[in-house]
């Protein structure tokens, strides 16, 4: 067990010091109230980026986002030790529902496009995000739930919250 966590610090401070420097490729976990799971960002350069979360959604169904963001000039706090900035942009996703309810096999797609707002603030030191977005949404369904809600409409109070390794 020590050589194993020997081996992961090392791995851990290789990737500080030999990739964490130009932070080009983060990946993570992501929760929010869409979609939860493994998250991704590219910073494409400049300051646009492509991010995308591949996961779970509720107990009985899966998951994929991806968005284009843009982030906005100039950084509301950077110094030696942190970076805070804002970003703005567009995504998609799609989720799939299958599950059973009152004897009952049930199963739809969902999709959705949405607005993101974000802060996101890395750490200079350490190659590591955290990141915040609000996320107004339009979703269109194929669902008609056991309980004869729709899941069609504007959702204003999507949000997510990330955390993401650089390398």
């Amino acid at each position: 067990m020590k050589k194993l966590l020997i081996v992961i610090a090392f791995s851990l401070f290789l990737s500080t010091q030999m990739f964490g420097a130009d932070k080009q490729f983060g990946i993570g976990v992501t929760g929010g109230t869409f979609n939860s799971g493994i998250s991704a960002k590219y910073n494409l350069g400049g300051n646009t980026a492509i991010q995308g979360t591949l996961g779970a959604r509720g107990g009985d169904g899966f998951a994929l986002g991806v968005d284009f963001i843009i982030t906005m000039p100039p950084s509301l706090v950077k110094n030696a030790d942190v970076s805070l900035d804002w970003y703005a942009g567009v995504g998609g996703a799609i989720w799939h529902y299958s599950g059973r309810h009152s004897s009952k096999d049930y199963s739809w797609n969902t999709f959705a496009v949405s607005g993101v707002i974000g802060l996101s603030l890395m750490l200079q030191k350490v190659p590591l995000e955290f990141a915040l977005e609000w996320r107004p949404s339009f979703y269109i369904s194929g669902a008609n739930d056991w309980y004869g809600g729709h899941h069609n409409g504007i959702y204003l109070f999507d949000m997510a919250g990330s955390i993401r390794w650089y390398f």
